[in-house]
């Protein structure tokens, strides 16, 4: 994450305003270093091959993410309870990637936005980020996720779900809703978004700069942005 801070600092890229900018970031698997998702997925729910496939599908063959990280998620929902995940989750020893608190108090210091756009679930995120960087930082930092959906149940096993931000579109959680939203009220930005995977793409229409952190599942995020125009660094 480190690596960022130079991009963000470079006078190489060309940017508008480069002196106001905001940085929007995926979670899991872009800043720990495991997808917390995929690690429910492929240890207690469908597993790796069939999560694998389902995002191929999303690729190559249309299917929604929406769709698919449904699936997933149910799978994980039929054997495991919501606190049992939790749980799983806390004891997972996800790590963040190494630069990423001294890159988030780079841009505190410098006054520059950080949030974090997932398509996981909000409860399990505060786990983790809370496990990492204490509750009181976690505190500040603003989220905006998907969250978990109890279908009035206690979140035992089969009884759960995921609840998603945006259940017209076809990723479920669009994150270009967000930086489009940030844009309006906050004309003449630079905005940088970070990812690597599929639930990631919805972002590409309004970020001025993708910044592709680290090698995602597949590397679905820097296929796409090698077929659509979009300025993508790595």
């Amino acid at each position: 994450m480190s690596a960022v801070a130079k991009v963000v600092a470079s006078k190489q890229l060309g940017l508008r305003n480069p002196s106001i900018l905001a940085f929007f970031s995926d979670f899991d698997g872009t800043i720990t270093d495991e997808d917390s998702n995929d690690f429910m997925i492929d240890n207690f729910g469908m597993g790796r091959p069939a999560r694998r496939e389902l995002l191929l599908k999303c690729l190559h063959e249309g299917l929604t993410f929406r769709e698919a990280f449904r699936a997933m998620i149910d799978s994980v929902a039929q054997n495991k309870s919501f606190t049992e995940c939790c749980e799983l989750v806390r004891a997972a020893n996800i790590k963040l990637d190494p630069g990423f608190k001294d890159f988030y108090l780079f841009l505190k210091s410098k006054g520059i936005p950080l949030v974090i756009l997932s398509s996981g679930m909000s409860p399990i995120i505060r786990i983790i980020i809370s496990n990492l960087i204490g509750d009181e930082e976690a505190d500040r930092l603003t989220i905006i996720a998907n969250d978990v959906d109890l279908r009035g149940g206690d979140g035992s096993p089969g009884t759960w779900g995921v609840q998603f931000r945006h259940p017209d579109s076809p990723f479920g959680h669009n994150k270009d809703v967000a930086i489009s939203e940030f844009r309006e009220k906050n004309p003449g930005y630079t905005i940088f978004f970070s990812g690597d995977g599929i639930s990631d793409l919805s972002a590409s229409r309004s970020a001025t700069l993708f910044v592709k952190m680290r090698e995602g599942s597949g590397d679905d995020l820097a296929a796409h942005c090698e077929k659509v125009p979009s300025r993508a660094i790595r």
